[in-house]
């Protein structure tokens, strides 16, 4: 027969530790576990740190006078002497860091060669590394040290070795309070319970039913259940483990035996987000449902280590299984209620099995779990594996649960581990030992700083008294703990037991029926107090002196709801009192007209000059019922009035009737009260400059980015009064103004910078920036959104500025690229002075808008083509561009080819970066220069430029410039410096030529350039195109016509526009451009008897004319003939070879 879990006894247990969540913080700091050995007795195994170590000291001593000797004037030490060593091991692997502290003293006189080696090791037998080393003379007075441990040897068996190298005699070395400090490697948790007792501050146990008790650390391992019968017990871990895109793996050893095999264990990983209430009892090993019991709230993933069988059984309500299965392993997925939990996948009956018989524990196999969604989304890998002895082996494993079971509820962003174990009238003895989680962090538990009891200051006999109870981190409760906490209460009285599990924020009814006061109080809490338990006791929203609550047998019940000031309230009072038989609440009075007095206190401020008015009678405001007002009971007690406030602020109503002769009720004194916020609407005003509220981007401009514009916060009432009161209370609600983007849209949404000034009767005033382009809405609110406990005070429709702006740069950031020319003769590398260059390298400018506060003001931007949404101004077609020479040159620059006009780039889409690059807007038209070629020639150049861009074509159409010392006057922007290849003076020469009218004539024509003192072949001169030549007759008379003779080309006209008819031989065809900067030009022979001569000149560009004949600029021009060649005169006999 199975043990029984009780749901409802759990409940208590469990549910308690969602109100972690509240508490959960970032990743606090690492945790901090310390093994420590302080020898205060002779036992070799003395272990009281939080964690334990792997065994005892083994020690080897030469004499028996080295063991550990107690003192009755010191708490013990540890004595060494001669060659003796002591060494201890303990897991450090799941550690980032460790120190080993400890004191060191002499006994005796220790001599010079005399040594105490403190040495570390990552496996117990070695190799030791030393990390200190003491001499005599360092320790005659005693020391304390603290020494770090290599991370290198941090294992699950660092061994620590104390080692003597030599003494004498009666000296001793004395080693004392020993201690080892470890700090967790981040995301994970390590629990070796070998501490004393299990550590509170890590897990929350509890008994449901059995003999055993809650678990605890038994022999350095927790112990769940005993092999008795029907016990029932839970340990839930105080940590919290991210889930959602992380991977989570967890490892323990598990100890089932002395026993009848029965019934094992389960662990859960539910959503932290999920009081963790366990499910059904039995097989479902608190897990799954079972027979109309809800299965483990929150659970999302349960692992059952089943040695009975039943896990994967689908009887008792259980969804899906292979049936009976022991010593078994097997995962359900999620569910809620009675719904889900399905069977997921099963091990069949392991061998070895899950528990071991006999009495030694065991088989302390080792099992570890991993949840990796890693990938995120609807993509989660599950593995169980386990260790028998030897490594691991995959038990169970899951792909991705979501394929497995469509149903599976998302991956929880955070996981909460608990452990259940149970037995029946079969039993075993359960512990699990080792235990380790990681993941991406560990997210630790934050105590109460205190509780809160709030309530209305009064109560009566005949019913409960309401009182809300906040669960406060810090001392002005900025910050709730908000999921459930396990409290006891005081006095008896409240409904539901003195134990409960509530949540902060929740009102519990208390009840006393005698008359008198009761003290309200929380004497102990999980999550716990941070120190002694703190209680503070508030009446609408002011903290009294202590937690007296006074109750009476008769009085008025009426609730004034918090409210916008002036704002008429219709409230029904109702008198009441103890029914003496029933003790319960009944009218005291009905269908009588009875005269109350009421009066009214400022609470918070404590002051004021408005009265509360009820039924429209200003009542008394001394805190004492003394105003007069008739009221009508009918026959429930109750009585309609309207409650009036025009002021803001907290305050209390008091209704009084005392009973005269008249109404038979002589002594008579009932008396009721209620406290109420009255709550004003502030009301914006934007005072300087005037606010166009500018509807787009075309709108009027109201103010620089970043600079500031004055403000006025109106404390009114719904009657557009002024609400004197509002900032006088205590401590001063603190206003500010928050925005809302109207556009662009998309775009960069800063909040707003300012503060406004202390409330000069209900007025606040101050300065405000917004530090982006574009149209914001700007309200008031409070900073924490809740106006002495009654909610925010920003109405839309009265208070909300629906658009302020627009909002402009204050200036434009401009840089520019590395603009460079390119050389006009490609192949060469070179220009030649007088010819037109372009650009290598565009020249683009970079338009940055910024704030007053020098910030980049993203929001202007080129976005679309609609201007109603873009707030990019600037046109950007830089039309005044100019260019001018810094070169050393005679040479002038000009702008030769207006290139096409530049254009901002545009996006379509964020991001809002505030940028956007001006660039020609045609690529292949870009501007172009060319120098003016001097007549004097001059040594080559390289040219120097800068571009100017006037402040007129950097100020966009808001008058927002180019100010780049934000001096507020628009500037220029230059780029210096922009070079390209050299620019040579150059020239086209030919020389003349003659030769027989039966032999090809080659003509020399070459390119040159001026060096800085001659001219010379132009080599790199591969580009120069001369085409077409021309052949004139300066000898008309003689015997040769233009016609006679031809280039070799080829072809006709060929490339140099007097080709023959017939191609020339290849090697002296004419090409237009130069090779190394020579032409091949050769003309055909005339033919015999064609004599005479002939001129022959290219068409050159004026860049490379010359003054050849001191008549001006001209081409070159090569007179060529043929026959008329006379021979030199020195020659004795010449003849013609052909």
């Amino acid at each position: 027969m199975k043990a029984v879990f009780s749901t409802i006894a759990l409940r208590p247990l469990l549910i308690v530790l969602l109100g972690l969540l509240a508490g959960l913080a970032l990743p606090a700091s690492a945790q901090v576990d310390t093994w420590r050995d302080d020898f205060s007795t002779a036992a070799w195994d003395e272990d009281t740190g939080t964690q334990g170590f792997s065994g005892p000291w083994t020690a080897n001593f030469p004499f028996t006078n080295t063991t550990r000797i107690n003192r009755t004037v010191i708490p013990g030490e540890l004595r060494l002497q001669n060659t003796a060593t002591l060494t201890r091991s303990l897991d450090l692997s799941a550690y980032e860091s460790a120190t080993i502290a400890f004191r060191v003293r002499e006994l005796g006189t220790l001599e010079n060669a005399d040594r105490l080696v403190i040495e570390v090791a990552g496996v117990p037998g070695g190799p030791f590394t030393a990390i200190r080393t003491f001499i005599d003379d360092q320790v005659a007075a005693g020391v304390s040290e603290t020494l770090a441990i290599p991370a290198a040897l941090l294992t699950a068996t660092t061994t620590v070795r104390l080692r003597v190298l030599s003494t004498t005699g009666s000296e001793f070395w004395v080693v004392d309070f020993v201690e080892i400090r470890a700090s967790m490697r981040p995301g994970c948790f390590v629990d070796n319970f070998g501490g004393a007792s299990l550590n509170s501050a890590n897990w929350l146990v509890s008994s449901v039913s059995g003999g055993f008790g809650a678990p605890r650390t038994v022999g350095r391992r927790l112990r769940l259940t005993d092999r008795s019968n029907d016990v029932s017990t839970a340990a839930s871990l105080l940590r919290t483990f991210p889930g959602a895109n992380n991977r989570v793996t967890m490892e323990f050893d598990l100890f089932a035996y002395d026993g009848t095999g029965a019934d094992g264990i389960a662990v859960t990983f539910s959503n932290a987000q999920i009081a963790p209430v366990p499910g059904g009892f039995g097989g479902s090993l608190g897990y799954a449902q079972r027979d109309g019991i809800s299965g483990f709230a929150g659970g999302w993933l349960g692992v059952g280590l089943d040695a009975f069988g039943n896990f994967s059984n689908p009887i008792e309500g259980r969804v899906g299984g292979t049936g009976f299965v022991s010593d078994a392993v097997a995962l359900r997925g999620s569910g809620s209620g009675t719904s889900g939990y399905p069977f997921l996948i099963g091990t069949g009956s392991l061998s070895p099995g899950i528990d071991i018989a006999g009495a030694t524990p065991g088989p302390g196999h080792r099992y570890r779990i991993t949840v990796d969604n890693r990938v995120g989304g609807l993509d989660a890998q599950l593995r169980v594996e386990r260790n028998t002895g030897a490594g691991f082996v995959i038990l169970l494993e899951l792909p991705n649960i979501f394929v497995t079971n469509p149903q599976q509820a998302p991956v929880p962003a955070n996981y909460l581990f608990s452990l259940t174990g149970s037995t029946g009238a079969q039993t075993n003895i359960h512990e699990i030992d080792n235990l380790r989680i990681c993941a991406e962090a560990v997210n630790p538990v934050l105590p109460v700083d205190h509780y809160r009891f709030l309530h209305d200051g009064q109560g009566l006999t005949c019913g409960p008294e309401n009182i809300t109870i906040l669960a406060c981190q810090d001392v002005n409760c900025t910050q709730q703990i908000t999921g459930p906490l396990q409290v006891t209460l005081s006095p008896a009285g409240w409904e539901g037991g003195t134990t409960q599990t509530i949540t902060s924020g929740q009102a519990l009814p208390f009840r006393r029926t005698t008359p008198g006061s009761a003290t309200l109080a929380i004497t102990a809490s999980n999550p716990p107090f941070a120190s002694t338990p703190i209680n503070r006791c508030f009446v609408g929203g002011v903290e009294q002196a202590n937690c007296n609550l006074p109750f009476a047998d008769s009085g008025f019940i009426f609730d004034v709801p918090h409210h916008d000031a002036d704002a008429p309230q219709s409230v029904l009072i109702s008198a009441v009192r103890r029914d003496i038989v029933t003790q319960a609440c009944v009218p005291g009075f009905a269908n009588v007209s009875r005269s109350l007095t009421f009066g009214s206190s400022w609470l918070n401020p404590n002051t004021g000059s408005a009265a509360v008015r009820v039924n429209d009678t200003p009542v008394a405001t001394a805190g004492v019922p003394s105003t007069a007002v008739l009221l009508a009971f009918d026959a429930n007690g109750r009585a309609p009035l309207t409650v009036q406030y025009a002021d803001a602020g907290n305050l209390r109503l008091f209704a009084r009737y005392t009973g005269s002769a008249a109404t038979n009720d002589t002594g008579l004194v009932m008396d009721g009260q209620d406290d109420f916020v009255a709550r004003p609407i502030l009301h914006l005003e934007i005072t300087n400059p005037v606010n166009p509220a500018a509807a787009d981007a075309t709108g009027g401009v109201f103010t620089v980015a970043g600079q500031n514009f004055a403000t006025r916060v109106t404390a009114r009432n719904v009657n557009a009064a002024v609400t004197p009161n509002f900032g006088r209370e205590s401590p001063v609600e603190a206003v500010q103004l928050r925005s809302t983007l109207v556009a662009p849209v998309g775009g960069n949404h800063p909040a707003p910078v300012g503060s406004l000034g202390a409330a000069v009767n209900g007025v606040l005033s101050g300065n405000w920036r917004w530090d982006e382009v574009g149209i914001i809405g700007l309200a008031a609110h409070l900073v924490d959104n809740d106006f002495l406990g009654a909610g925010d005070l920003s109405r839309p429709e009265a208070a909300v500025l629906p658009r302020v702006g627009r909002f402009v740069p204050q200036r434009l950031a401009v840089s520019a690229n590395a603009p460079s020319f390119a050389a006009s003769c490609a192949a060469g590398g070179f220009g030649y002075v007088g010819q037109e260059f372009g650009f290598a390298v565009a020249p683009q400018f970079t338009v940055t808008a910024l704030t007053a506060q020098g910030g980049v003001a993203g929001n202007y931007v080129n976005v679309g083509t609609a201007p109603a949404a873009r707030f990019w101004r600037l046109t950007g077609n830089l039309p005044g561009r100019s260019y001018s020479n810094t070169a050393t040159t005679a040479a002038l620059l000009s702008r030769s080819t207006v290139g096409s006009a530049f254009a901002p780039t545009a996006v379509d889409a964020p991001p809002f970066d505030g940028s956007a690059v001006l660039q020609a807007s045609d690529p292949l038209a870009l501007d172009r220069l060319s120098y003016a070629r001097p007549s004097t020639p001059e040594a080559p150049f390289l040219p120097q430029v800068t571009m100017t861009l006037p402040a007129a074509d950097l100020t966009d159409a808001d008058g927002r410039c180019h100010d780049p010392d934000g001096n507020g006057s628009c500037d220029a922007f230059v780029v210096t410096g922009i070079t390209g290849p050299a620019q040579r003076w150059g020239r086209i020469a030919m020389g003349n030529a003659f030769g027989p009218d039966l032999i090809d004539l080659q003509v020399p024509m070459r390119a040159e350039f001026f060096n800085g003192s001659s001219f010379v072949l132009n080599t790199d001169d591969a580009c120069t195109l001369l085409s077409p030549l021309t052949l004139s007759d300066p000898a008309p008379t003689d015997a040769l016509l233009p016609s006679e003779t031809c280039v070799q080309d080829g072809g006709a006209p060929g490339a140099s526009g007097l080709g023959c008819a017939a191609p020339g031989p290849l090697a002296r065809r004419y090409a237009a451009t130069p090779t190394a900067g020579l032409w091949t030009l050769w003309l055909r022979a005339p033919g015999a008897g064609n004599v005479g001569m002939l001129d022959l000149a290219p068409t050159v560009p004026p860049w490379l004319q010359f003054n050849w004949r001191g008549a001006g600029i001209e081409p070159p021009r090569a007179r060529v003939g043929f026959g008329v060649f006379q021979g030199d005169r020195r020659a004795i006999h010449t003849r013609e070879v052909y």
